[in-house]
């Protein structure tokens, strides 16, 4: 038991009683009590206040009794820091945010304002800093509940150690009760209204972090949108139950980021014409596909350039022969224009001799050996005629070939520069350059084509003209064969001289005319074999053009497969 009245009177002789304490008792029974005052301007805390039932008079009952709570508030505070210390939550919050020295003395002017009959602005105030303290100490409201309940029990114990009478017990209790229900809800108020404030600074905290982190957000998704990749979410700003996820968004970016930098490089090389490149990241799923698609592409480039380049090299070689074999042709074409001179002067020659011979056909048996001799040499002349007219085919015939291989090697630089087109449209904006080229390849082996069939059709026009003239050859040939007949019966048929010269005479002028078409022929093949060489040579420099634009791209040194052509390598052999 607290020795909770310290100046009790001794006990009266005889009857067992003081006589003093007597009288105070008696006294206190018979007084009343002033009452206290409740001066709060907020309306709704009166009304409050006449709710739980206050009144003025419970205030003046428990203000009566304050000197006895004031010569007992030291016993009052033991007892009750004794109850928070033998429990353990209540003593580690004790002990986490103050001390017993510390809070001692708050918590007895604290109680004093219990017994000060008073509720006013002041009072308010205490119980709204003391709800704020215990809020942000997370301090439970059964805490001071059992405070009260202490100071209450304590006291009623102090007031029967007093000779308090039962109706004075009674009414304190009542009254202390309702108090300390008032006092109660006052700081439960201060509680919830801290922790609704705290709440809601929290929750206007996490809007705006939510908010700055939508528009962080929105902006990378803008900015990806756009193309640029590089921004990333300053997390370090964030809580850290966020800054993890952005660190995690970041990282993602990150890893979206790696190969496409390494594929720019790989196009800013390729762009600089450099296709020994590749992409070497260790990829997987749909980086893995772009790194596949982008290394095929650079192979795919690297084998249409390095066929493209053993192509040009087989052009040039190829134009390089024609070029010689057009110069040969054009120079035999030329001797044959001379021989057909030699031998259009020859039948004129003898055709005179013809003429002569109608005119002297009194003479023509003196002369008939010497014509005889005459005609055979006319008739060996028309067999050098007839051999020189065949090599003219065969050399017509010869140059079909080399332009049907002409035309060959068109057609295949065509489907070349149609294969080069569609790689350039496959590699986008980057192939741009290298489709221009693929179109003046295609040009250039469109326009050898056309020479090709031009050509082809003067050939066939001349094989034709040729053939005509072994023709006239052969009848000019009988012609002579009659001549010699003629000459060996000329003792027995000199009146038929006259007849057989007009004859001759006609034969000679048809072979002057077939010997001027073939005169016509040659040079016309003349002509076609100088523009063939200059053809060719054209053909020459474009390819090495075309070659000069295909080194300018450093292809792989094993790239090229076996059937590439070694740079000396020729696609035709004469011999």
């Amino acid at each position: 038991m607290f020795p909770f009245f310290k100046n009790k009177a001794p006990t009266p002789s005889g009857s067992g009683e003081n006589k003093d304490v007597t009288e105070i008792k008696l006294h206190r029974k018979k007084r009343s009590y002033p009452p206290g005052k409740i001066a709060v301007n907020d309306t709704t805390i009166r009304e409050e206040l006449k709710f739980l039932g206050l009144t003025e008079r419970d205030l003046g009952v428990v203000k009566a009794w304050k000197d006895v709570a004031q010569e007992n508030m030291d016993e009052l505070i033991d007892a009750f820091y004794t109850h928070v210390q033998n429990f353990p939550q209540t003593r580690d919050i004790l002990h986490k945010h103050s001390s017993v020295e510390r809070q001692r003395p708050l918590l007895t002017a604290y109680v004093k304002t219990l017994f000060s009959g008073v509720i006013d602005n002041d009072y308010l105030e205490m119980r709204k800093r003391v709800g704020i303290v215990h809020e942000r100490i997370d301090l439970s409201s059964s805490y001071y509940i059992a405070m009260y309940e202490i100071i209450r029990s304590v006291f009623i114990n102090t007031l029967k150690e007093i000779c308090a009478s039962d109706e004075e017990i009674q009414d304190f209790s009542e009254s202390f009760n309702r108090l300390i229900q008032v006092d109660t809800a006052l700081t439960i108020r201060a509680f919830n209204t801290a922790r609704l404030e705290k709440v809601e600074a929290g929750r206007k905290k996490q809007e705006k972090m939510l908010n700055n982190l939508g528009d962080e957000i929105l902006g990378l998704t803008e900015n990806a949108r756009h193309g640029r990749l590089g921004q990333r979410i300053d997390a370090h700003k964030y809580e850290p139950e966020v800054r993890d996820v952005l660190l995690s968004i970041n990282e993602v970016m990150d890893v979206i980021m790696e190969p496409v930098n390494e594929a720019l490089s790989v196009l800013k090389e390729m762009a600089e014409g450099n296709l020994d490149v590749k992409m070497t990241g260790r990829y997987e799923g749909d980086h893995k596909q772009l790194q596949d698609s982008l290394n095929t592409t650079i192979d795919r480039q690297n084998e249409l350039l390095q066929a493209i380049s053993s192509a040009v090299k087989q052009v040039a070689g190829g134009s390089s022969q024609v070029s010689d074999v057009s110069q040969s042709l054009s120079q035999s074409t030329t001797q044959q224009a001379s021989s057909l001179q030699e031998i259009t002067a020859s039948l004129t020659e003898i055709g005179g001799q013809v003429q002569q011979n109608a005119d002297n056909s009194g003479q023509a048996h003196d002369l008939s050996r010497e014509t005889q001799e005459k005609g055979e040499q006319g008739k060996e002349r028309m067999a050098r005629m007839s051999e020189a007219m065949d090599e003219v085919k065969k050399s017509s015939d010869q140059i079909g070939k080399i332009i049907k291989v002409i035309d060959e090697i068109a057609f295949q630089t065509n489907l070349l520069a149609l294969n080069a087109a569609v790689e350039a449209a496959r590699a986008g904006v980057h192939g741009k350059g290298f489709a221009v080229v693929a179109e003046e390849v295609r040009n250039l082996a469109q326009r050898s084509a056309r020479a090709a069939r031009e050509t082809t059709e003067l050939i066939e026009g001349n094989n034709d003209k040729v053939n005509r003239g072994i023709r006239y050859a052969g009848e000019t040939s009988v012609v002579f064969n009659e001549i010699v007949n003629a000459i060996d019966k000329i003792s027995v048929l000199i009146d038929e001289i006259s007849v057989a010269s007009r004859e001759q005479s006609i034969g000679l002028k048809e072979v002057n005319a077939g010997l001027s078409q073939i005169d016509r022929a040659t040079q016309d093949n003349t002509a076609l074999s100088e523009e063939s060489a200059a053809a060719a040579e054209e053909l020459s420099s474009q390819a090495e053009e075309l070659r000069g634009l295909v080194s300018r791209f450093k292809l792989r040194v094993n790239g090229m497969g076996q059937s590439a052509m070694r740079e000396n390598e020729t696609i035709f052999d004469y011999n």
